[in-house]
């Protein structure tokens, strides 16, 4: 959609064969402050979900994870990502009671829950 030594813009649509609705748009936009993403869903839906990875331990160091109304913050030693959702989105913030390992570490699931159809967030590295 645009790109630009400043700013890359595109969009991913997936449809067909989706159980409860008709497609789903993600669209991104990536800039050196960082990488904002947004959801939209077509169909009879009523609420959706944005789940990201938050990383526990890579296996050798633990991180600290806050989650507060601005979002989540994943910090390991001098590094850390955020994640914050939309400023006009009201969203439920969550993090949800499981650990999901794959090979690069365990992690904890985060969430946005939003009314409507459509979600984004800004994340920060």
């Amino acid at each position: 959609m645009k790109e630009s030594p400043d700013e890359v813009h595109f969009q991913v649509e997936y449809s067909g064969g989706l159980p409860s609705c008709e497609s789903v748009t993600e669209e991104y936009i990536i800039r050196e402050d960082g990488i904002e993403i947004q959801d939209t869903v077509r169909g009879p839906i009523r609420a959706v979900r944005m789940y990201f990875p938050l990383l526990i331990t890579n296996g050798a160091d633990m991180t600290e994870i806050r989650c507060d109304k601005g979002g989540f913050t994943v910090s390991l030693g001098e590094f850390t990502y955020s994640i914050k959702p939309r400023k006009s989105d009201d969203v439920v913030i969550r993090i949800f009671d499981v650990e999901a390992p794959n090979r690069n570490g365990i992690y904890k699931i985060g969430c946005f829950e939003k009314q409507g159809n459509s979600v984004g967030c800004h994340i920060e590295l």
